[in-house]
């Protein structure tokens, strides 16, 4: 097609489409430039230095994101700083969701009262030791707060489960995967989300609605610093304190 330019959002695999774009003398820019974990585990953290690093032009979010360029040897000239994509998503489409899903309706929930799960990444899930101590962690939740578990599973994950012959509580409701706009309903009226996602980090942070983060390392560390999130690591016993801990915390962050 000989583009002038190769957009690219995110870290997950088909970014690496961005190799063939640059060997082909085509320009290549990067949404979500920048953002490092720091945790060589991850494939995404991979996948974010190798686009990195052969792009023209990098979008970032946040000038830490610019910071970590810079050390990198990236030249300032291809960055530029313009703030997170997913606040304007969530913003245009949060009130259509409360209008328009019934997605609580079909599942016995109630607005403030359960808790919302998603877990997916390889470094988790694909470890059944790990994964046994997550789905714990989600039953000593529900258990503690004395509230349903709500979790629109992956289908990797719901392999990984099966695979290992790992049971689900009755506490735990799950559905298969569901789309953005009941997922956001399901988002902005729980009283808590546990996730290993990034993306749900941001947007939990942007509904005001608390999230512990189920993993040992996070690349978008701003949602920690405001109060939003809190990183717990993969232990039972660490989710449950950090969950009641959040879920009676102020919602007042920026």
């Amino acid at each position: 097609e000989k583009p002038d330019l190769c957009l690219f959002l995110g870290d997950a695999n088909p970014t690496l489409a961005a190799i063939a774009a640059a060997k082909a003398n085509v320009k290549v820019a990067h949404i979500e430039g920048g953002m490092r974990s720091f945790d060589w585990r991850m494939p995404e953290e991979k996948n974010r230095i190798i686009v990195d690093h052969i792009s023209d032009y990098l979008y970032v979010y946040t000038h830490r994101y610019k910071e970590h360029l810079l050390l990198e040897g990236i030249p300032e000239n291809k960055v530029f700083v313009v703030g997170n994509p997913i606040v304007d998503i969530v913003n245009l489409y949060r009130d259509r969701a409360a209008a328009e899903s019934s997605v609580l309706q079909r599942l016995g929930l109630t607005k403030g009262s359960y808790i919302l799960a998603t877990l997916h990444r390889q470094e988790n899930v694909d470890d059944s030791e790990v994964l046994a101590g997550l789905i714990q962690g989600l039953a000593m939740t529900g258990e503690a707060l004395e509230m349903p578990v709500y979790y629109p599973m992956s289908y990797r994950t719901e392999n990984r489960l099966a695979e290992s012959r790992i049971g689900l509580p009755d506490t735990i409701i799950k559905t298969p995967p569901i789309g953005f706009i009941d997922f956001l309903k399901a988002e902005q009226d729980a009283a808590l989300i546990v996730s290993d996602s990034g993306t749900v980090q941001e947007e939990a942070c942007i509904l005001q609605v608390p999230c512990v983060v189920a993993r040992l390392s996070t690349e978008r560390p701003e949602t920690l610093e405001v109060g939003g999130c809190m990183l717990t690591g993969t232990e039972p016993d660490d989710i449950v304190r950090a969950a009641q801990q959040l879920v009676n915390a102020d919602r007042n962050w920026q």
